[in-house]
């Protein structure tokens, strides 16, 4: 598979971002490269035994997921925890006593016409108790990681090659699951073979990022840009190791590939921070509308970037040939210099396996960090050629007025890389003092522009609505809640001394 991609910077200071399709034909007598002989992705994955397709599953975990929610949102202290098992559409519930509340009972009962199999199982101990033993665990020298049993029977430990003493002790029961310590081996700006797609490669040319991996011939390659390296040179990955040389170096096409052995997954995440992989499970073609991410090695996992445009040629001193424009609908960087030859892709029903959609290319103009400014190409009348070459002018972009939006304070969005959301105070009914209760309700939200220790919210929360914005740490979904004054801290007369 042969695609590419290309950015520059839009007038609103938005990324526009271009990939090619291997369909696309932007001059009849200029056909498309074709993929070289058995090319293909390795590494997909094909779906649980059982299952017919993903589509399949995840519409059946969808509506497993729902019941569980259900459930969960009705615990109460001898709440233990939910496991489900789409392949066998099946939901099992822990309770500590086996006998789970009035609410959780109407909710399981009504569970059973989204499952074929619903049980509730007896717990030794409940949640809440095991999550207060884990805590105070986690403080432990030497302990790496703690985890509640969902089936309730204790607590699994890791602990560091380097902890001295006996095993970790708790008044509960404790599997200790390895004795290691937590590092990670490899990375976007160290990977090590078989090699994935974000992360750092070098060669005479510079620094760029590793795409998907192609096999030819029944032989692992790394597809990257063609204008990070040539034909018969050396590549290297971020930590100086030789990978391979470079071959299938194509200018109309702007790709080539470094023979060393790679897999089938990209990173995710940030960079050197928050990075996971996900498999890649397939490849398909761009449309117009379709919704792409893409994942350098320099600005990491970036989303929300749409197609707006196919069969596209475009200059850099040279023609390239089939691309495919895609623009960052929140008008934020889409990709940034390192990130050329970096994975493009989209989401697949299981938001954990992504599909390939191409790979960034060229990536001009930026924005100088120094001047702060921004290269543009603009088309104008120019009546009596009164601008000549080399002239400067000033300009001025007129744009139009925003429309008015609901804003929340800062602290009340809480960003993760499953996206951004708030916890929503809702009515839940009347306490048996005949007083309104209230309950917090995570959220999704789209998150736009920040001002002022504000951030806009596009979608998610109507005007007027109360949020959460301090202590969401503390809180799960459905969680009683009681509004109060906003207290601020007062400083004291003197300072505390002992």
């Amino acid at each position: 598979m042969r695609k590419t991609g290309w950015a520059v910077a839009a007038l609103i200071m938005a990324t526009t971002l271009t990939f090619a399709s291997q369909s696309a034909i932007a001059d009849p007598s200029k056909p498309p490269l074709p993929p070289p002989p058995g090319a293909s992705l390795p590494g997909a994955d094909a779906p649980p035994a059982g299952v017919a397709s993903w589509a399949d599953l995840m519409a059946r975990q969808a509506r497993l997921d729902a019941a569980a929610d259900r459930i969960s949102a009705a615990r109460d202290n001898n709440y233990t925890g939910i496991a489900i098992s789409a392949q066998t559409n099946a939901i099992t519930v822990y309770w500590k006593g086996g006998r789970p509340s009035a609410a959780a009972s109407t909710a399981i009962d009504a569970a059973r016409g989204d499952a074929a199999s619903v049980q509730v199982l007896d717990a030794k101990y409940s949640e809440s108790h095991l999550l207060k033993q884990a805590e105070r665990l986690a403080r432990t020298q030497g302990v790496t990681g703690v985890s509640a049993n969902v089936d309730g029977s204790g607590l699994s430990v890791s602990v560091a090659s380097t902890r001295r003493g006996g095993p970790p002790q708790a008044d509960v029961p404790i599997t200790q699951i390895d004795t290691a310590d937590v590092q990670a081996a490899y990375s976007r700006w160290d990977d090590s073979p078989p090699y994935w797609g974000g992360a750092v490669w070098q060669s005479a040319s510079g620094r760029c990022s590793t795409g998907f991996a192609i096999a030819i011939g029944g032989v692992s390659k790394m597809l990257s840009a063609g204008h990070c390296g040539a034909n018969g040179g050396g590549a290297s990955d971020g930590g100086g190791q030789y990978m391979g040389t470079i071959s299938g170096d194509t200018n109309a096409y702007d790709t080539l590939y470094i023979n060393t052995s790679s897999a089938g997954r990209i990173y995710d995440g940030g960079v050197g921070t928050g990075e996971f992989s996900k498999p890649v499970i397939g490849a398909s073609h761009s449309y117009v509308g379709n919704w792409l991410c893409t994942s350098g090695a320099y600005s990491g996992a970036r989303c929300n970037e749409q197609v707006t445009a196919v069969n596209v040629t475009i200059w850099v001193g040279y023609y390239i040939y089939g691309m495919v424009r895609a623009e960052q609908v929140n008008h934020t960087n889409a990709v940034g210099n390192g990130d050329s030859g970096g994975p493009v892709f989209a989401l697949s029903a299981d938001p954990n396996k992504v599909i390939a959609k191409g790979t960034v290319s060229a990536i001009e103009p930026q924005i100088d960090p120094g001047t702060r400014v921004i290269r543009l190409q603009a088309t104008l009348d120019n009546p009596g050629h009164r601008l000549l070459p080399g002239m400067f002018v000033d300009a001025q972009v007129v744009l139009p007025p925003g429309a008015d939006v609901v804003s929340v304070p800062a602290t009340a969005v809480d960003r993760t890389l499953y996206g951004d959301s708030v916890f929503v105070v809702q009515e839940d009914g009347k306490g048996a003092d005949g007083k309104p209760k209230q309950k917090a309700v995570q959220t999704f939200v789209e998150a736009g522009p920040a001002f002022a220790g504000r951030i806009a919210i596009l979608r998610g929360v109507e005007a007027g609505q109360l949020v959460v914005n301090a202590g969401q740490i503390k809180l799960q979904n459905g969680a009683p809640v009681t509004v109060t004054a906003d207290a601020a801290l007062v400083q004291p007369a003197a300072v505390p001394v002992e």
